[in-house]
């Protein structure tokens, strides 16, 4: 509720200080906001979901029942996952709707950029609750965003003039990025 609220405020704020297009800064900052808020609720819920259960020592009582630890580990991201494609289509509802008052409707590659927004997400959440069995919370977090920092931020590098003149750090930095 409080990131649609924020939504809502920052769109509209934007919208009535923007010169030109305001459907287009509408549905840029929406689009905008919905990326940054269902990535920042994917790394915050895949860092908290399974160390919770251990430090309430609740996954000690499940482990004991017939239920295997991959069935536990599975049915904790697909309830998380639920959570977070909750949350998205609530978001993009409140997008679109936002943006239908601007007379504005979301084309074929905006619907393929919000699945992307969404697989990232899911991402994500998997490296961070991946992360988070074998360390603690907050370094699976710092990890989770310079992991995600580096897959947007290489790519481009690798494109500069100044790296393609330089053949050894350009090979370093595809060889990180085959790992990342």
């Amino acid at each position: 509720v409080s990131q649609s609220r924020y939504l809502l405020v920052v769109t509209f704020v934007s919208v009535e200080f923007t010169y030109g297009v305001a459907a287009r800064v509408s549905l840029d900052i929406g689009l905008g906001l919905l990326s940054i808020s269902t990535l920042l609720f994917s790394l915050v819920l895949g860092t908290q979901v399974i160390p919770n259960e251990i430090e309430g020592r609740t996954v000690f009582m499940i482990v004991t029942r017939p239920v295997s630890r991959i069935q536990f580990y599975l049915g904790k991201l697909l309830g998380v996952f639920l959570l977070l494609f909750v949350n998205f289509s609530f978001l993009m509802f409140l997008v679109t709707f936002i943006s239908s008052f601007y007379d504005v409707h979301l084309l074929l590659w905006q619907y393929f950029a919000c699945t992307y927004i969404l697989m990232e997400s899911l991402l994500m959440l998997l490296f961070c609750s991946l992360c988070s069995i074998f360390m603690s919370k907050s370094l699976t977090f710092v990890l989770a965003v310079i992991v995600y920092g580096a897959g947007h931020t290489i790519p481009p590098l690798i494109e500069t003039n100044l790296i393609k003149k330089l053949p050894l750090v350009q090979a370093c930095l595809k060889t990180l990025m085959a790992f990342i």
